[in-house]
């Protein structure tokens, strides 16, 4: 299956979340912070503002079964590893503590 989303400002991060862990072969835009990070790690076919390279994008993803399950592969394992909540959490966590003037200790 292939999502075409816009990656608006409004767009809830858990939506895009959602269609990532599906394992859904995803194309977006180039907005925001999420383009960069997804093209990073091949989860997703970024395409700029002209409509002619989302529908570029489409064929491909239709036409290029080897390509599309490997977008789908990548965003699943994005999605467990980069994105997940218990993810997020960590690394806030981690954050929050080196700030407040001490590492966190990951043994205690």
């Amino acid at each position: 299956m292939v999502e075409l989303l816009k990656n608006h400002p409004i767009r809830s991060k858990s939506k895009f979340g959602y269609d990532l862990t599906a394992g859904h072969a995803v194309i977006i835009n180039r907005v925001g912070d999420l383009p960069d990070l997804l093209e990073k790690e091949n989860a997703a076919y970024i395409v700029g503002q002209d409509p002619s390279e989302m529908v570029e994008g489409c064929l491909r993803l239709f036409n290029d079964s080897h390509w599309r399950i490997q977008i789908e592969n990548e965003a699943r394992r994005v999605s467990r590893e980069i994105l997940s909540w218990e993810k997020i959490t960590q690394d806030i966590e981690k954050f929050y503590h080196k700030i407040m003037g001490g590492e966190k200790n990951d043994t205690a």
